[in-house]
């Protein structure tokens, strides 16, 4: 039998059943009858064996989805200094960084366009577009941009 801090999964004819393990032993309070006396049965019949629980890793719980409701607002919000900062280099560049500055932002609004992947490569061309501007992005301005990604579970490397 295997459990982890927090489940037992106990081995009983023709089943496995998860329960839930408190104070090193499993509870079936959350069992009846005839469920509970077979569980409980098998439990016996596993210590009278002898027998050792596997210690097994808690399940690794699932990463959070992104948030790019949240992004967008945080993003667009004014004073926002990965905004304004990013904006005001883009500005003083070429056009053609300006319509990928302009796409990009209405890919961010966009729900059907927008992917980390695809934020990724936007900003990796932004950045690139900037500094073939001379108006790149300084190391606090990437690392604000990872910031606000980050806060909204959305994963960004500049």
């Amino acid at each position: 039998m295997k459990r982890n801090s927090t489940t037992l999964f106990l081995e009983s004819p023709g089943a496995t059943t998860p329960l839930p393990w408190v104070d090193s032993a499993p509870d079936f309070s959350g069992f009846t009858e005839p469920t509970l006396s077979v569980l409980q049965q098998s439990w016996v019949a596993f210590l009278e064996s002898g027998g050792e629980l596997e210690v097994i890793a808690d399940p690794v719980p699932s990463p959070p989805q992104p948030d790019w409701d949240g992004f967008l607002a945080e993003f667009l919000s004014p004073g926002n200094p990965v905004y304004n900062a990013t904006a005001t280099k883009v500005q003083a560049s070429s056009f053609y960084t300006q319509e990928h500055w302009a796409n990009m932002r209405i890919g961010i609004i966009n729900p059907p366009i927008r992917n980390e992947q695809w934020l990724q490569a936007c900003a990796d061309f932004l950045v690139t577009l900037l500094e073939t501007d001379n108006n790149p992005l300084t190391a606090e301005d990437k690392d604000n941009w990872v910031i606000l990604a980050a806060a909204h579970h959305i994963t960004l490397v500049l």
